[in-house]
């Protein structure tokens, strides 16, 4: 695996930070079509992530010490079905479990402000979308999904641990798709 290195530049003492990361990400796919009219698709997709990360806090008589690590496993599917030759409904729904393992210690005047953080979150995320296509070059539709971003920990300046709770939204949308100049621009 590459292990690339960052630097951030910041006001020396500011938040400089020097991380180092290391990602692998695995993805398998599949598509089947069992009729003209409809096709199945899904997959998994793991990702494991490592980051050790200095941060120089200094001018608020700080410097901190992370290491971080993150697991995330997506198992998703997918049908597109054509009731009518103008008409595509979307079905589909993916399962999301993450993981975090934060550790380190945030210096302070009066000692040090460790971290030592697990956190596990799950969701199930569905997601509709129902389009018409007017002609070969315009299609218009509704979708409907729900999104998802994990929680986590992180410290404040003052040394405290803040954690915060996975976050989910629907999301509502009303798209078209077209292609201009024969093509050219879609």
């Amino acid at each position: 695996p590459v292990r690339p290195r960052f630097a951030r530049s910041a006001t020396p003492g500011l938040g400089e930070a020097r991380p180092r990361t290391r990602d692998l990400p695995l993805e398998g796919l599949f598509a089947w079509q069992p009729l003209p009219t409809l096709r199945l698709s899904g997959g998994i997709n793991w990702l494991t992530s490592g980051l050790h990360q200095f941060i120089d806090l200094s001018q608020f008589a700080r410097i901190g010490r992370f290491s971080d690590r993150q697991r995330s496993l997506g198992l998703f599917s997918e049908g597109e079905w054509h009731p009518a030759p103008r008409v595509t409904l979307v079905v589909g729904v993916r399962y999301q479990h993450d993981t975090q393992r934060r550790m380190g210690l945030l210096t302070k005047p009066d000692g040090p402000a460790p971290i030592n953080y697990n956190g596990a979150f799950t969701a199930w995320l569905p997601k509709a979308s129902l389009a018409y296509a007017f002609s070969d070059g315009l299609t218009a539709g509704l979708l409907v999904q729900k999104a998802y971003n994990a929680g986590g920990a992180t410290l404040t300046l003052l040394g405290f641990t803040d954690t915060f709770a996975a976050e989910t939204l629907w999301a509502y949308e009303v798209f078209a798709c077209g292609s201009l100049a024969g093509g050219r621009f879609r």
